[in-house]
């Protein structure tokens, strides 16, 4: 955990479950298998707690599948196997779980939608036998066996009898792959046991829109310090002062829209080589053919850059209200990436199409 004040903000002492865990974990200190999971996973449920994700009831399928993804991927790196070694007890839970987990799963891929699938056949008749599910803290300690079964679907460790499951891990669960789920903020919270020990408490601090950004491209990519850059300066206008902050509203949204085409646009007079390297990164001019065709269709006309900012805000508001919207984000996490996704395209508005007259900006939005 991260020293300093006490408690430390980074630890979300106001949400009950993390109150919970901080507290077992300073009692216990790694004692136990539900110490050991808890320290493992203390970064896992604070991105689950700052997305906004119910724990409760039904939508505890998706967490635990969630975890299940993030105790495997954490065991498959070096971070995982040098930070937890399982004991007897621990490997007797996973295994049981794993068993179990396998029955329910069927022949076929293991994704993140078929392990959701598989987490709802088998918690639905416990739901229904208890009303223990409508406390998260109960839902935190129930799933410490999904953690388990995932550390050893993802270890390297022999599973003796159920070597056939370990084998069909490794065969069918697209750990690269995020799950088959293209979701940011999920994948923000599946890499959380992993990126947390590699991670500065600045960068584990950062406001989520900044993390979904990063996660949005390649690690050390011309786009993604362009993106950073913006998105980065777009926050701080915007007043970002919290974790937690954020907006629904299609104004505040188009008030981004608008910047970041007016951003981009001057970026290729003021800093061409940005825009270079990135069409190099992409494979060049060709490459980006099926982005151009996205927005003459969707402007109706052979030049998207005869639009005026009004204009060009206006289309992308009525795509991106297409692609998702506000309205039915269901968590901050999902708010968050609606907004990360509609920047994307701003941008490459900006940088594809620049206006005539491009929007003048401060130096200090400049890159």
């Amino acid at each position: 955990m991260l020293r300093g004040t006490t408690p430390h903000p980074y630890l979300r002492t106001h949400d009950p479950v993390q109150k919970f865990i901080t507290a077992t974990i300073s009692g216990d200190g790694g004692a136990t298998s539900l110490g050991k999971y808890l320290q493992s996973t203390l970064h896992f449920w604070r991105e689950v707690s700052l997305a906004g994700l119910t724990r409760t009831g039904r939508a505890a399928d998706e967490c635990c599948a969630l975890l299940f993804e993030c105790a495997a991927e954490f065991a498959h790196s070096e971070e995982g196997i040098t930070s937890v070694a399982t004991a007897a007890v621990e490997r007797s839970i996973g295994a049981a779980g794993l068993n179990e987990l396998q029955w329910h799963l069927g022949p076929g891929e293991i994704t993140h939608r078929r392990i959701v699938a598989a987490m709802q056949r088998i918690h639905a008749p416990l739901r229904e036998q208890s009303d223990d599910w409508a406390n998260p803290v109960f839902v935190v300690r129930y799933a410490e066996r999904w953690f388990w079964a995932g550390f050893l679907a993802g270890s390297g460790e022999s599973l003796a009898s159920r070597r056939e499951i370990r084998l069909r891990f490794d065969r069918h669960a697209h750990f690269s792959d995020r799950w088959r789920d293209r979701r940011l903020h999920a994948e923000l919270i599946r890499r959380s046991a992993r990126t947390a020990g590699t991670s500065s408490p600045f960068e584990l601090m950062a406001h989520p829109v900044l993390r979904l950004a990063r996660l949005n491209y390649p690690e050390g990519s011309a786009e993604q310090a362009a993106v950073l850059r913006f998105v980065n300066h777009r926050a701080i206008e915007e007043g970002f002062t919290s974790e937690e902050d954020s907006f629904g509203d299609a104004f505040s949204l188009g008030k981004w829209v608008r910047d970041a085409r007016a951003w981009a646009s001057a970026s290729l007079k003021e800093a061409p080589t940005i825009w270079r390297s990135i069409l190099s990164e992409r494979g060049g001019e060709g490459a980006v053919d099926g982005m151009l065709h996205a927005f003459t269709s969707w402007f109706g006309r052979s030049n998207p850059a005869t639009c005026d900012d009004f204009e060009a805000t206006k289309v992308l508001l009525t795509w991106a209200r297409a692609l998702r919207g506000f309205d039915v984000s269901g968590c901050r996490g999902e708010a968050w990436e609606f907004l990360v996704v509609v920047v994307d395209m701003a941008l490459w508005q900006g940088w594809m199409f620049p206006p005539p007259r491009r929007t003048q900006v401060s130096k200090r939005e400049t890159p």
